[in-house]
């Protein structure tokens, strides 16, 4: 497949998931608004709703208060109980007491405001606000089905929900009650009735598939009837929680949104269940400005990829001849001004970057293979000399013990040391304890030759002994000081070597008491060793070294590749007072 037609591809499927993701977040916030929306206005009736109802319940308690705080209903109620349970039944109805609290019951307030009030006791007394009832003497309180729920309540009253009025002769009307026992021995209970039709007035539904459905402080359904199983659904998925919103999925009613409205007042809670069907609603809108997005975007996606595809190609493709022609021999030839704009000025001077990286390679790989072959050479050499050496050395030596001469012995000895250790190429560093005991080994041959004229002390800290360093760093230094420092004169050679822990590196000095360097010398010997540190840091270009050369630089150069950027190197130097050359691994030289 030909370049063009990929990005024309790509950008194709590129602008289709746009579109796509663009719907659908579209389409979730469209969704998550209207929910929000309906959530509000849901939470907003439903409150109000509760709120009436609460009204109504709060009414129909402040009934049995009233009858309760009357003295003379209070003292019917007595005077009944004690002859229900000692006198004749058959005069029950009437006697005084009994008309006494039916006139309280047959007001105005009474009959108009609420469908019946009922006054029993458990001897089967009946006292209602209606004409319209049974006999006391059909009523039995022991078959009453609301026996249980109504009983030991202590005066606190007990709503029941919706059943067929107990009290009405024929054609009974579906009602809810309020039940509140009368504190004393066994005077009776108090029952507030309240039609089916007027609580439908306070929870009727203006909204299509929405649902509103009562329950009573014991979890007991109020209003409507609903079928066992539909109530338990609803028990088991309320969350108890306040406005709390959520969404269910029932197997008849399928998706449906529920919302609680709880009254701490009264215990009661309102259900609110309504129809998820507002997503097809929103989709309706969603769809149609989804499929016009999706062709706009399209359509102009396609002419503008048409458009940047043969603006791209047309250069990539000259860039590309370009490139197939591009040799070692022709690598400075420039690319045509035709071409050129940014991105692919860019990509030819990223690719003539990399030509010219590949000779400065080429040139960089030659150096190092000169360097590594002389490098091969002087460890030849490095092989090759010792074992002359040791030959002569022992002859030397053989002749000491033959004429009584140890101290020949002793030179002979330090000097096979010194070099099985400097010669032994195996490894290429070295701990600072091995060091400091090949400096010894070369200071002890120094005393041979300048016996009282050189004094020297080292004084190395244990914790840093076991740290490293690249090998014979500190015999050269020390060499260095005594070649430069005491070169013309006859003084007492000083050297003083100085080591000790700092952080979590070392610090070593290297002092002398001679002659002391120049500022001019000083600054050289600076210069040439920020040059090393440049060139070793940016990796340019080798650094050619004297191999095998004792100098201050070339010691440098063998620290900065063990340690890097970490290691410091300072020369402190005046003339006629001597030269500390200084080695750490921190900035802490100062302080020792």
């Amino acid at each position: 497949m030909k370049f063009q037609k990929k990005i024309v591809l790509i950008y194709m499927v590129f602008a289709f998931l746009i579109t796509l993701i663009f719907t659908c977040v579209y389409s979730s916030f469209s969704i998550k608004g209207y929910k929000e929306k309906q959530e509000a206005a849901i939470r907003i009736v439903s409150e109000a709703k509760l709120q009436q109802i609460c009204n109504r319940v709060d009414e129909m308690s402040a009934v049995t208060t009233y009858l309760l705080s009357n003295q003379e209903v209070l003292q019917a109620l007595n005077e009944l109980a004690k002859r229900q349970i000692g006198g004749n039944g058959e005069d029950l109805y009437y006697m005084e007491e009994v008309a006494a609290v039916r006139s309280h019951l047959k007001t105005y307030f009474m009959i108009d405001q609420f469908y019946r009030v009922i006054i029993y006791n458990k001897y089967n007394l009946v006292i209602s606000s209606s004409a319209e009832q049974n006999t006391g003497t059909d009523f039995v309180f022991e078959n009453y089905r609301w026996k249980n729920n109504i009983e030991n309540t202590k005066g606190k009253g007990v709503l029941i929900g919706l059943h067929k009025d107990d009290w009405g002769r024929k054609n009974s009307e579906n009602v809810v009650s309020l039940v509140r026992e009368i504190q004393g021995f066994d005077m009776g209970y108090i029952e507030v009735q309240e039609s089916e039709e007027t609580i439908e007035s306070y929870l009727c539904s203006e909204a299509e598939g929405t649902q509103y459905i009562l329950f009573s402080e014991k979890g007991d359904v109020i209003y409507p009837k609903i079928s066992k199983e539909e109530a338990l659904f609803l028990k088991e998925n309320l969350t108890g929680q306040d406005g709390a919103v959520q969404n269910l999925k029932n197997k008849d009613k399928g998706s449906c949104l529920m919302l609680e409205e709880y009254s701490e007042e009264n215990g009661l809670l309102l259900l609110t269940v309504s129809d998820n069907d507002y997503l097809w609603d929103v989709l309706r809108d969603v769809i149609p400005i989804s499929i016009l997005l999706f062709t706009v975007l399209m359509g102009l996606s396609f002419l503008y990829i048409y458009k940047t595809s043969r603006s791209l190609t047309k250069p990539i493709r000259q860039l590309q001849n370009f490139m197939e022609k591009t040799e070692l021999s022709n690598i400075e030839d420039k690319i045509d001004e035709r071409i050129a704009n940014d991105e692919i000025e860019s990509l030819y001077l990223s690719y003539q970057e990399v030509l010219n990286r590949l000779n400065q390679s080429v040139e960089k790989e030659r150096k190092l293979s000169v360097l590594q072959l002389q490098a091969q050479f002087d460890l030849l050499q490095a092989q090759v000399n010792p074992h002359f050496i040791y030959n002569v050395l022992n002859v030397i030596s053989y002749r000491g013990l033959k004429y009584d001469d140890e101290t020949i012995c002793d030179i002979c000895s330090s000097l096979s040391n010194m070099l099985r250790y400097s010669t032994n190429t195996r490894e290429k560093t070295a701990k600072i304890s091995e060091e400091v005991q090949y400096l010894r080994l070369y200071l002890g041959l120094l005393k041979f030759r300048y016996e009282h004229k050189l004094n020297y002390s080292i004084e190395v800290e244990e914790e840093i002994l076991e740290m490293k360093l690249p090998k014979i760093v500190l015999q050269q230094i020390v060499e260095n000081n005594v070649k430069h420092a005491y070169q013309n004169t006859a003084d007492v050679i000083k050297i003083v070597i100085k080591g000790k822990k700092y952080k979590n590196g070392f610090f070593i000095s290297v002092q002398d008491f001679g002659t002391g360097m120049t500022k001019e010398i000083k600054n050289n010997i600076e210069i040439k060793i920020r040059m090393v540190r440049d060139k070793l840091s940016q990796k340019r270009e080798n650094v050619e070294m004297e191999i095998g050369g004792m100098g201050l630089v070339n010691t440098y150069a063998r620290l900065y590749l063990l340690y890097g950027e970490s290691i410091k190197f300072s020369i402190e130097s005046q003339e006629g007072k001597g030269t500390i050359v200084n080695i750490s691994t921190d900035e802490g030289y100062k302080y020792v």
